[in-house]
């Protein structure tokens, strides 16, 4: 009887280890830009982007881009996330349409990172009937 309870307990221990254990698929990739990264665009304005692994590839998952002109503070927002869009290599795009009330936004913000420290990049917004606004950023991971 006391056999077969350490038996039993040999099987369970067995069971547990193999439960705990996971294949990998070779090595993780390296991910130097995860995080927050904070800014200032050429409208002494900020900017924040945050970096996650998402699925196992870093992606842009917040975009907080403010620019005040004309007499107006505009701020632009988006998140996901499942990402917004993936970093390829050392650089990313997005694209965002907002339609609005008689009019339409089209936002575009793009980066390159230039070490695992530094970000730089550029926007472009379009607004329906309006001159486009263009501008550059720089940020640092926080």
């Amino acid at each position: 009887m006391k056999k077969t309870y350490v038996i039993l307990a040999m099987i369970i221990l067995v069971a547990l280890a193999f439960s705990f254990c996971s294949k990998s698929s070779g090595p993780s990739p390296e991910f130097k830009y995860l995080g927050t990264w904070i800014g200032q665009n050429s409208f002494a304005d900020s900017v924040e982007i945050r970096v996650a692994n998402v699925s196992n590839k870093q992606k842009v998952t917040y975009i907080k881009l403010i620019v005040a002109i004309r007499g107006d503070s505009m701020s632009y927002t988006f998140s996901s996330t499942s990402g917004l869009t993936e970093i390829a290599d050392t650089t990313f795009s997005y694209t965002a349409v907002e339609p609005g009330i008689g009019d339409t936004t089209w936002i575009t913000v793009d980066g390159t990172f230039q070490s695992e420290t530094l970000l730089n990049g550029g926007f472009d917004i379009l607004i329906t009937d309006e001159p486009p606004i263009t501008g550059t950023y720089t940020a640092t991971k926080q």
